[in-house]
């Protein structure tokens, strides 16, 4: 948990110093693409090991107790209230819908170690499969595939 969130804070501080940065445009898309990508990643990381299942038969997304969501690089000493799954989905989808559309200004994929646009593309298919979003499933596969391929010898 604790290093979870403190990975979270890392990608808070990324997103909010970077447009400040000196850096190309290409570096700064690149790095805001990965901040957001990867705190999308952590906080689904984080609401299935913690939280219950999106689509709990039992009640709806919006009445179960989720995850914490900090989404700032301002530190504070009191970990927020928990937010429900419903709410920490919605942040995941924007995160990665963000990271998305950063990715989607150079479509990079040369780096196997960091997350680039078909990874970003293949997390938010599996973030949406988790939400039964089908359509949004197999456009963000779609896209994946298209830009790498390769991704169906995995």
């Amino acid at each position: 948990w604790t290093v979870l969130y403190n990975l979270i804070t890392g990608c808070n501080i990324a997103i909010d110093a970077t447009p400040e940065s000196k850096g190309t445009a290409s570096e700064k898309d690149q790095l805001m693409g990965e901040a957001y990508a990867l705190r999308a990643f952590l906080y689904w990381h984080l609401i299935n090991l913690y939280g219950r299942p999106f689509n709990d038969s039992t009640t709806t997304p919006d009445k179960l107790p989720g995850v914490p969501l900090l989404i700032s690089a301002d530190l504070r000493n009191e970990l927020p209230a928990r937010s429900t799954v419903a709410e920490v989905y919605t942040q995941i989808r924007k995160d990665i819908e963000q990271a998305v559309t950063y990715f989607s200004v150079d479509k990079k994929k040369d780096n196997l170690y960091r997350f680039n646009y078909p990874a970003a593309r293949l997390l938010a298919s599996r973030i949406y499969l988790y939400t039964e979003e089908w359509e949004k499933v197999i456009e963000h596969a779609t896209a994946s595939i298209a830009a790498q391929p390769l991704v169906l010898d995995l």
